[in-house]
């Protein structure tokens, strides 16, 4: 077998892996299905700043 034909099996079982294989621990689901729910949008959460008294400052 050559390399190619190598290559293009392992493009093939890559694809059924993630595409078609059901994975147990995703409820059955392909890992690629799984993917399709989650949301990959970076969050840039604001919280009102933690006020911590300087050390040497009594209150």
């Amino acid at each position: 077998r050559s390399s190619d034909s190598r290559n293009q099996d392992l493009a093939r079982y890559l694809d059924w892996y993630n595409t078609g294989r059901p994975h147990y621990a995703l409820n059955k689901q392909p890992p690629a299905k799984r993917l399709s729910q989650l949301n990959n949008v970076l969050r840039n959460d604001t919280y009102p700043p933690k006020l911590i008294p300087h050390p040497h400052h009594r209150a």
